[in-house]
């Protein structure tokens, strides 16, 4: 069974890269890749970068000689619901994008939905965004639906309804709807999408406060990871027959399209 990961930061993925450490890197540009064999799987990881043309771009090249069964998008986002507490991981069951308009429902199938459950990962409507907004009016535009904010999910869904190949987007809150980051993302990240250690010690320089801020948010990430990789070594060590069933099951569409 061939899996594609996708997660848009190192940090994502990092602490599943240490639980299962046999993950070789294949690639460094324009996309760093890895790659492990698990029993009857092969699993590449992409580290995307952040926004939705770095994610489209890392599909594209993840596909082009990698023919996934099964892809999750698997990384932090923006609780929107008080519910949705720090380190919490939800899946994502449908998402606009709040640029263009358009809505994805990913529908998951009994048994995935039980297993999910059974980890304690929540449904959720996922907001995906161009640049980070207050928090508390974007949850007011979910509408009191339990909701995330991410920067990529809706080229993600997109992408695979495109392509037929089943999907799950893998959320974990890294900052509460009442966290406020204190920084401008925009400012530590660089043109691929990643943070800039340079971009973050000239914000520390120019804007001593953000000290505290940087510190905060690196402690509420390593949570939200250590969260993620639980819920990802669940599912990657699945007997591969049974994820492949379950796989099956999984469907992305356009909201409204009817079910074949």
């Amino acid at each position: 069974m061939h899996i594609l990961i996708l997660c848009a930061l190192p940090q994502e993925y990092a602490p599943l890269k240490r639980v299962l450490p046999s993950f070789r890197s294949v690639a460094k540009t324009p996309f760093p890749t890895y790659s492990i064999e698990l029993p009857g799987k092969k699993i590449l990881l992409l580290e995307t970068g952040m926004d939705v043309g770095h994610a489209r771009g890392a599909f594209a090249a993840a596909t082009v000689d990698f023919s996934p069964e099964l892809i999750v998008f698997a990384g932090f986002a923006g609780g929107l619901h008080p519910e949705l507490g720090v380190g919490a991981v939800c899946v994502v069951d449908r998402v606009r994008d709040m640029v263009s308009g358009e809505e994805y429902e990913f529908s998951l199938g009994g048994r995935v939905s039980d297993l999910l459950s059974g980890e304690g990962v929540r449904k959720v409507f996922a907001l995906t965004i161009s640049d980070p907004e207050r928090k508390r009016s974007l949850s007011a535009r979910a509408g009191g639906r339990l909701a995330v904010m991410d920067m990529e999910t809706s080229a993600v869904a997109e992408e695979a309804m495109r392509s037929g190949i089943s999907c799950l987007c893998l959320r974990a809150i890294s900052d509460g709807v009442n966290d406020d980051l204190g920084f401008n993302v925009g400012d530590i990240t660089d043109g691929a999408g990643r943070v800039s250690i340079r971009k973050v010690l000239r914000m520390v320089v120019q804007k001593p406060a953000t000290v505290r801020a940087l510190y905060q948010s690196w402690v509420r990430s390593r949570a939200a990871a250590m969260s993620l990789c639980s819920v990802l070594c669940s599912l990657l060590q699945m007997p591969a027959g049974r994820l492949g069933e379950m796989t099956r099951e999984i469907r992305v569409r356009r909201a409204g399209e009817l079910v074949e």
